[in-house]
Parts: structure tokens; C-alpha cells; sequence
């Protein structure tokens, strides 16, 4: 079970990278963040690490990424909105 949720987590990386290179941001960001909630339901907490080599690959930067998401908080599902917080605090926290 934790192979198949290791293999969702990776191609849900790979689509938002595909998704950010064809200036789709919304679902990048969409993509990224179940990649993240999927790796907090496997390793039992945010995989920081799993992040950030993502939105270096995808050529963005964390403030972007926070940017683009406040601008557009309306449009994702209440489960998005609670990984991006989480991930925010984190940010934060180690910072």
C-alpha cells in the first residue's frame, strides 16, 4: 500500500511540474498540494523535503507559490486549503 501511495505522490509531482510548465497554475498548485497531503496521510506528517525540491524543479519559489495561492484561495477544495496552511506554518516555523 505504501509503494502505490509513494507512486500517486511522484505523479502527482510530475503532473503539477507538467502543469507549471504549460503556465497552468491552479492546477499545479492543485497537484502539489495532494502530492503533500497524500505524503502527510503516508509519513504521518509534512514531508518538507518533498516539497521543496518540487517547486525548485518547477522554477517557483515558496513566496510564489503562497502568492498565487491567496490570490486564488476561493477556488480550491476546503482539504488543499488545510495542506497549505499546514505547509505555511512549517515554512515558518523552520525559518
Amino acid at each position: 500500500m505504501n509503494e502505490i501511495k509513494k507512486q500517486i505522490i511522484e505523479k502527482g509531482l510530475n503532473m503539477g511540474n507538467k502543469w507549471l510548465q504549460e503556465e497552468n497554475t491552479k492546477f499545479a498548485i492543485s497537484a502539489a498540494l495532494t502530492s503533500l497531503r497524500m505524503s502527510i496521510q503516508l509519513y504521518g506528517k509534512l514531508n518538507i523535503q518533498l516539497v521543496y525540491p518540487y517547486i525548485i524543479l518547477a522554477g517557483a519559489n515558496i513566496a510564489q507559490i503562497i502568492w498565487i495561492y491567496i490570490q486564488n484561495i476561493d477556488n480550491f477544495p476546503i482539504h488543499m486549503r488545510c495542506t497549505m496552511h499546514l505547509l505555511i506554518g512549517k515554512i515558518e516555523i523552520e525559518r
